[in-house]
């Protein structure tokens, strides 16, 4: 099996409430529909029971992060790339499936924001991608490397075991900032 064919499963994105859209189609809708399909994946993500007492937002720093050069690694469509550019960040883009970012630049574009080039960030973030990677550890050895001065780690995994083959540590408690 190639490289494309391995990748071309992540080109269906999932976006909550709505289900899965292939990132290749998605890039052929009007703005229009493209827009009401942010403000609809928007409503379900932020605005539900995945927001529970707002820990979503609150645990990934969306509204509490400002002015910094974000790097959203497995992006999809940018939802969360679009809630730190509304919180004044730069945002540097990354996914293994090319056309999940040309859909995350469109959404940020339509959103009147504009993404950011590649260089040093000061966050890098990754919400449920890291442990479907089966080379984790250095991708993030690679990240941590291009992190400015004092900059931070943001994941998101999916599984106790998925943050202890990333990280080889102990899951740490909930309330601890890792």
């Amino acid at each position: 099996m190639s490289v494309l064919e391995q990748r071309l499963p992540w080109n269906f994105i999932p976006a909550d409430g709505i289900g899965y859209v292939n990132s290749e189609d998605f890039l052929t809708w009007p703005d229009g529909v493209v827009l009401h399909f942010i403000r609809t994946f928007e409503t379900h993500r932020y605005q539900s029971w995945r927001n529970f007492n707002n820990l979503w937002r609150s645990t990934l720093g969306l509204d509490s992060t400002h002015g910094k050069r974000v790097k959203d690694f497995g992006c999809g469509f940018g939802i969360e790339a679009l809630q730190f550019a509304k919180s004044g960040n730069e945002v540097l883009l990354s996914d293994i499936f090319p056309s999940n970012v040309q859909a995350a630049e469109r959404v940020l574009r339509l959103s009147g924001y504009t993404p950011a080039p590649d260089g040093p960030v000061d966050v890098f973030y990754s919400n449920g991608v890291l442990h479907h990677s089966p080379q984790m550890r250095e991708l993030l050895e690679k990240e941590v490397a291009n992190l400015n001065p004092g900059g931070e780690v943001r994941l998101l995994l999916y599984s106790d075991r998925a943050w202890i083959l990333t990280t080889a540590t102990r899951v740490p408690p909930i309330e601890d900032d890792v």
